[in-house]
C-alpha cells in the first residue's frame, strides 16, 4: 500500500513551486493544448490537495492533459472513476512511457519508493523518451535516514551524466536549477529541474 501525502502542507508547497517554474523556465503559462503533463500518480481524489486538483487550480493544466501512473490497479481504477478526463496508466513508469508520450512538463517523484541509484536510472531512462521543450522536475530523497547515507545535486548531475550519452546529454539544460524541502524533520529531499532545450 502506497503511502497518502498528497495534503501535507511540503508536497503543497512543492507543487506550487513546481508551477512557477514551469513558467518560469518554459515561459508560457501552461502546458501547451497539443502537450501534456506526466506524474507518478498515486491516489487523486476530488479534494484540493490532490495533485490533478491542485495543478488545475494552479492554472498549469487541464485534467484532460493529465497522465497519471501507478502500478497499483485499484488505485488507477479509482482514479478513472473520480477523474474521468484524465489518461491512467496501470502500469511501471517506464513501460507507459513507451507508448504515447507526448509531455511538456513531468513530475517524477520517486521518494516513496526509489533509492538513489535506481532514481537515476530512471531519470536517465526518461531522458530520452522526452520530446524537445519538455520540463523533467525530478524528486528524490537525498538522505535515507535508516542508511545514514547521503546524497546531493552534483552527485545527481553525475550520475545522469554517466548513464546518458553525449548526444542525447547536449539537447539538455541539467543545470535549471534545484530546491530542497523537508518532508519529516530527519528526511530531506531535493526537486532537480531538468530541460530539454527546444
Amino acid at each position: 500500500m502506497q503511502p497518502e501525502y498528497c495534503e501535507k502542507e511540503h508536497k503543497l508547497e512543492a507543487r506550487a513551486e513546481n508551477a512557477a517554474i514551469f513558467r518560469r523556465v518554459m515561459g508560457v503559462d501552461s502546458i501547451p493544448k497539443d502537450r501534456e503533463y506526466w506524474t507518478l500518480c498515486n491516489k487523486q481524489s476530488l479534494d484540493e490537495g490532490s495533485e490533478i486538483m491542485q495543478m488545475e487550480r494552479l492554472g498549469i493544466l487541464n485534467k484532460c492533459q493529465f497522465h497519471g501512473v501507478d502500478r497499483d490497479f485499484e488505485i488507477i481504477q479509482q482514479n478513472k472513476i473520480w477523474h474521468p478526463e484524465a489518461h491512467w496508466h496501470n502500469k511501471e513508469w517506464l513501460d507507459a512511457i513507451n507508448d504515447e508520450f507526448n509531455p511538456s512538463m513531468i513530475y517524477l517523484d520517486m521518494t516513496s519508493f526509489a533509492g538513489f541509484s535506481v532514481a537515476i536510472e530512471l531519470i536517465a531512462r526518461t531522458m530520452f523518451k522526452c520530446p524537445p521543450n519538455t520540463l523533467l522536475l525530478a524528486n528524490t530523497m537525498l538522505n535515507d535516514p535508516r542508511s545514514r547515507r547521503t546524497f546531493d545535486a552534483a552527485k545527481s548531475i553525475k550520475g545522469i551524466e554517466k548513464k546518458v550519452p553525449p548526444s542525447e546529454l547536449k539537447k539538455w539544460n541539467l543545470k535549471v536549477e534545484n530546491y530542497t524541502y523537508s518532508a519529516t524533520g530527519r528526511t530531506t529531499l531535493l526537486t532537480q529541474i531538468l530541460h530539454k532545450k527546444g
